[in-house]
């Protein structure tokens, strides 16, 4: 699916323009995975861009508090996945971004939370940084074992942040250049 904020604002949904924003936009847009088209997928990617500006806007985590944008559009959504008895992906779409400076120390607080709430849930994987752009190999490599070993061991010191139960559970690393 799309940025989940998009979606709970009313935007991308079939047959919604610019609909009232609300936690049922979310949930009812996730349903569809319950359509008979949707009977041989068993997984669903939940996009969160920290913050986009495209044709229909500005939408991104970055534009509300953390634990709203918890609440009220990744839970609902996990949920609504996992009830559909589906795997979701909590993806972390920065796009074509460097994965250092201020972008790591978003992505490294918003995987600090992901991990507090879904270290032990078995149907939430993790892609901890879509289409990375720019840089060496050996450079994304660097950093993104870092991270992934701070989700695995829920040790969070070295980036300044409460450690987290350990997530053992599948997450997914592209390469440096989409």
């Amino acid at each position: 699916v799309t940025d989940l904020h998009a979606i709970y604002k009313g935007l991308y949904v079939p047959g919604m323009e610019g609909g009232t924003p609300g936690s049922n936009n979310v949930t009812d847009h996730i349903n569809m995975i319950n359509d008979p088209l949707w009977s041989n997928a068993n997984i669903m990617r939940l996009t969160i861009h920290p913050i986009v500006n495209d044709e229909v806007g500005q939408h991104g985590w970055d534009l509300v508090e953390p634990e709203f944008f918890i609440s009220e559009i990744i839970e609902p959504a996990v949920d609504a996945v996992t009830a559909a008895e589906r795997y979701a992906i909590i993806d972390w779409h920065y796009v074509g971004q460097g994965w250092t400076g201020s972008n790591e120390t978003n992505t490294v607080d918003f995987w600090n939370r992901m991990s507090a709430i879904y270290a032990n849930h078995p149907n939430v994987l993790f892609e901890i940084f879509n289409e990375p752009g720019g840089g060496s190999w050996e450079s994304w490599r660097q950093t993104a074992q870092g991270w992934i070993n701070a989700i695995r061991s829920g040790d969070w010191s070295q980036y300044g942040l409460p450690n987290t139960p350990p997530a053992d559970k599948i997450i997914i690393a592209g390469g440096p250049s989409w």
